[in-house]
């Protein structure tokens, strides 16, 4: 009984040693605080000076003409890895430099009033969780582990974004991306090798389909029997003797057609952006956003140098030893 008590002492103790710290912690913040609030109350002209210049350079910043939005698109790859587009597009990422032969305007053929506009440009891998085609997820901060074999990048999928001041260029700036990729040798060669398999099962369906059917009437027409009836749509049986009519390989292959020409049909180009960029209406540089760190930014320089100004004897002394 002694020792239960002991142990329930014990831990009695420990919650109230946890509770203790974090009234040290709260007590110390409020403390720190405190001592701010009379710092800055001591260096009021100070706060007020460093606040209201980091306010005017936060509204410059913001101002109409200077805006920033994100453009975003999911591009869809007909025949090219999301690896091998990447790498292209990284020539895109590296391009935005005071070079102008290899700046990002010049590789994409856009004239100075559209590329000055342009601030970044980037890719992204794209998740595809259960390996079900479906794209679930885009890797923005690209550390997605290669050694999860369950949730996937996406080999056909890979997502786009660009900053800009002026949205009403983004069709053109859109178009020129367009042509830089399907105009790539490599990824172009890629794209062609898919569509020539595609029209070649293509080919092959509607000879399989042909021959399925020359066999069933083979099969049919060349069957000495009197009476005939059709049993489960796939075997006619004529007196003692059962006839193939090949239903069901036909009805395969004939799927299997449909989806050939369905991915043939969209198969055009070897990048391609269905729904197009799309422009995420809030700025980059929102005006709120930036007033509002800019206060803090301000309050924490003012902080700083009042420090500076109320101990500045002991930190003179401490440099003269």
């Amino acid at each position: 009984m002694k020792e239960e008590k002991s142990n329930e002492l014990n831990l009695l103790e420990l919650i109230q040693l946890f509770f203790s710290w974090i009234g040290k912690c709260i007590f110390a913040l409020l403390n720190g605080l405190g001592y701010c609030l009379k710092i800055w109350y001591r260096y009021f002209v100070i706060v007020l000076f460093s606040v209201s210049l980091c306010v005017v350079a936060a509204l410059y910043l913001s101002r109409d003409n200077a805006l920033r939005y994100k453009v975003e698109a999911m591009a869809t790859l007909n025949g090219c890895d999301a690896h091998a587009v990447k790498d292209v597009s990284r020539q895109l990422e590296l391009s935005f430099t005071s070079n102008k032969s290899i700046s990002f305007g010049t590789k994409l053929g856009l004239p100075d009033s559209i590329s000055s506009n342009i601030r970044e440009f980037h890719s992204y891998f794209v998740i595809d969780y259960n390996k079900d085609s479906i794209p679930d997820l885009v890797d923005f901060k690209d550390n997605h582990s290669l050694k999860d074999t369950v949730n996937v990048r996406d080999p056909e999928k890979l997502y786009f974004r660009f900053v800009t001041k002026n949205v009403i260029q983004v069709p053109q700036i859109e178009q020129a991306l367009l042509a830089y990729f399907n105009s790539n040798p490599s990824l172009q060669g890629q794209f062609q090798a898919k569509r020539n398999a595609l029209i070649e099962n293509l080919n092959v369906c509607n000879v399989q389909i042909q021959r399925i059917d020359s066999m069933s009437k083979i099969n049919y027409f060349k069957a000495d029997n009197n009476q005939v009836y059709l049993e489960d749509r796939n075997v006619v049986l004529g007196g003692k003797l059962g006839k193939q009519l090949y239903y069901s390989d036909l009805l395969a292959i004939e799927k299997l057609k449909r989806s050939t020409q369905m991915q043939l049909a969209s198969c055009n180009h070897a990048l391609e952006l269905p729904s197009g960029f799309v422009v995420i209406p809030e700025p980059v540089n929102d005006r709120m956003k930036y007033v509002f760190f800019s206060i803090l930014f301000g309050l924490l320089i003012s902080l700083i140098v009042s420090i500076m100004l109320e101990y500045r004897k002991t930190i003179i002394s401490f440099l003269k030893k």
